[in-house]
């Protein structure tokens, strides 16, 4: 059942990260689009590192 409470939620939060994307590039110079892909890039990583601990904590160590 988390699965697909997870699959809605990372449907959500990527509809928003693109909404902000678009949004940013309407008015964005190229060092303001760097930075935001940099803080998007940060931000995947971090929750995709923050969910890899917490589903194989519950299994394996």
């Amino acid at each position: 059942m988390h699965y697909i409470a997870h699959i809605v939620i990372s449907a959500v939060l990527h509809a928003l990260i693109y909404l902000a994307i678009w949004k940013a590039l309407q008015f964005a110079t190229l060092g303001q689009v760097l930075g935001i892909l940099a803080v998007v890039l940060l931000v995947v990583i971090v929750s995709g590192l923050a969910w890899h601990f917490l589903t194989n904590r519950r299994g394996r160590p």
